[in-house]
């Protein structure tokens, strides 16, 4: 989605009460096809924010479908700690976290494409969310 006035990729963050807990949803998407290895959003943590194991409420999902199975990483400071995976002609993805994840001020989540382009993968829209402890 391209917004007038805007560049190509816009990612927007932002703090909601949901059920009396405080949600942080961080949102990332990109038009067309993403650069092998691209970090598609960057978002530095100012309080603590807690991720539920598995990511229970998180969604991905592509505007072209995958022609072979396709990975987009979450890291924290550069480490791994969640996947979304598009299986082969899927444009649903699933989301994997092993366990739970506390981050603290200070901390940078990031999603970042594939490392290899060998889909057809494109037009990414993904949200995940953690609440405030």
């Amino acid at each position: 989605m391209t917004l007038p006035g805007f560049p190509p990729q816009e990612k927007i963050s932002a703090w909601a009460l949901v059920n009396g807990a405080l949600r942080w949803a961080i949102r990332a998407w990109t038009d067309g096809k993403p650069a092998a290895g691209k970090t598609l959003h960057r978002e530095v943590i100012d309080r603590y924010l807690f991720l539920t194991k598995g990511l229970p409420e998180a969604r991905g999902v592509l505007g072209a479908a995958a022609t072979a199975s396709t990975t987009f990483t979450v890291t924290k400071n550069g480490s791994v700690v969640a996947t979304l995976a598009f299986a082969t002609n899927s444009k649903v993805g699933v989301w994997t976290m092993a366990a739970d994840t506390f981050c603290v001020s200070g901390d940078v989540l990031a999603i970042v494409a594939p490392a290899t382009q060998g889909s057809a993968a494109a037009d990414l829209t993904a949200v995940f969310s953690g609440t405030q402890t």
